[in-house]
């Protein structure tokens, strides 16, 4: 029987297995490749980020909702979920003047005065949009020995 601590780890080896996407228009995604050419990659996955998706993951997965013996693949199924909807927040409060767990190069003076604002990332509004409403891609990364 594994102790709690095992189990734990099982969880986070296999978490580091899993790759999600936000699956963005075309032009979102072209918006998204245009910030991270100009230092601003909102979807950087960071340790920080991974600690937080994890946390998520392990909390949906050992819910007292989920039942591991009689359905493990929906209690592992939800728990991904939940680390996808964690990723996909943890992206959308980069925007604007959120989250500042990375480094986003500021604004010009120019393009504020132009734009009216100095959020970054939030021009019209439609990228954050398609973040938020875009399906979710998870893939489970198989390790190659």
């Amino acid at each position: 029987m594994k102790t709690a601590a095992e189990f734990i780890n099982g969880l986070k080896k296999t978490i580091k297995a899993v790759r999600y996407e936000i699956e963005v228009n075309s032009d979102s995604t072209d918006k998204l490749y245009y910030q991270k050419r100009q230092e601003r990659d909102f979807a950087k996955v960071t340790d920080e980020m991974n600690k937080e998706v994890l946390k998520a993951f392990i909390k949906e997965f050992t819910s007292e909702k989920h039942d591991l013996v009689a359905d493990p693949n929906k209690a592992f199924t939800a728990a991904l979920e939940a680390g996808g909807k964690k990723y996909r927040n943890w992206i959308l409060k980069r925007f604007g003047d959120g989250k500042k767990d990375i480094a986003l190069r500021p604004l010009t003076i120019q393009y504020i005065k132009q734009k009216g604002n100095a959020k970054i990332g939030i021009n019209t509004g439609k990228l954050r949009r398609d973040i938020r409403t875009a399906p979710l891609k998870i893939q489970m990364i198989q390790n190659k020995k």
